[in-house]
């Protein structure tokens, strides 16, 4: 699963193969993992707001417009597989 997620609102911990990863109010994730369980946890009495966008790689893939654009994609991919990593906190995405 690739994921890219944004937290309107709430708190979560996530803990995988080791590693961690805390979401907040207006924090984005991209994620890709595979063949992986997750443990989740939201504290109890906090409202979690997301937006969540999922695709498989291949579905991901299908929107490149050039073979260029589809490396560049494969490379990206490759370098978040197994993580989750936070974005950018920018005005356009919190808009």
């Amino acid at each position: 699963m690739f994921e890219l997620s944004y937290c309107v609102s709430g708190e979560i911990y996530c803990e995988w193969n080791g590693k961690e990863s805390h979401t907040d109010n207006q924090t984005g994730n991209v994620l890709f993992l595979e063949d992986v369980q997750v443990y989740e946890e939201k504290k109890a009495g906090i409202r979690n707001q997301l937006l969540e966008i999922r695709l498989t790689p291949n579905e991901l893939l299908h929107y490149a417009e050039d073979l260029s654009e589809k490396q560049q994609m494969e490379t990206w991919l490759r370098h978040h597989h197994g993580n989750i990593d936070r974005y950018p906190e920018t005005t356009a995405i919190q808009r």
